[in-house]
């Protein structure tokens, strides 16, 4: 009966360590993309260079179709987290947030109408913020700029008169 009982131990602690998984924090999230839904709006996932996801403390792993729908939901329940991903809207590589340099737009078209997007380098956002109609340089910021930003309602997402998301940006 001993043997027995040390038998179904070992086997609970060898499935136990076998269903665990270590989260690594410092490789960026898989998505599916075109399957994956999104933690905020329930929408699919479907283009990387807008993705974002973050990870929990304790690996739960929440994906976001924008980096404004991640900012959201972030500020609306301010989980713990380890690390926030966002793409680089140029090479749609992954990029941790404390390296990220983001461009609040309203002329740019995300999934979510956040119209926010990640850049490597303030000159990229510079280039592409170049680009746009009207000049935003004093809407690239930092990962915490931009939260913050959302924070104090300076970035938000309104409706326009169609009913469709539409970025605000108070100066």
């Amino acid at each position: 009966m001993a043997r027995l009982a040390t038998a179904v131990v070992a086997l609970l602690l060898l499935g136990a360590v076998a269903c665990s998984s270590t989260v690594d924090f410092d490789a960026p999230p898989e998505i599916a993309y075109g399957e994956e839904i999104c933690h905020e709006c329930g929408m699919i996932i479907s283009e990387a260079r807008f993705a974002a996801a973050y990870v929990t403390s304790d690996g739960e792993v929440r994906k976001f179709d924008d980096a404004g729908d991640m900012i959201q939901h972030h500020i609306n329940r301010y989980e713990d987290v380890k690390v926030f991903w966002l793409h680089d809207f140029d090479t749609a590589e992954w990029i941790r947030s404390e390296d990220a340099i983001l461009l609040a737009a309203e002329e740019v078209l995300t999934p979510m109408g956040h119209g926010i997007v990640a850049f490597t380098n303030v000159a990229s956002a510079r280039a592409f913020a170049g680009l746009l109609e009207e000049s935003h340089e004093d809407e690239i910021r930092s990962w915490d700029g931009m939260v913050t930003a959302f924070e104090y309602g300076e970035v938000h997402l309104a409706h326009d008169d169609d009913g469709r998301h539409a970025i605000e940006i108070n100066q």
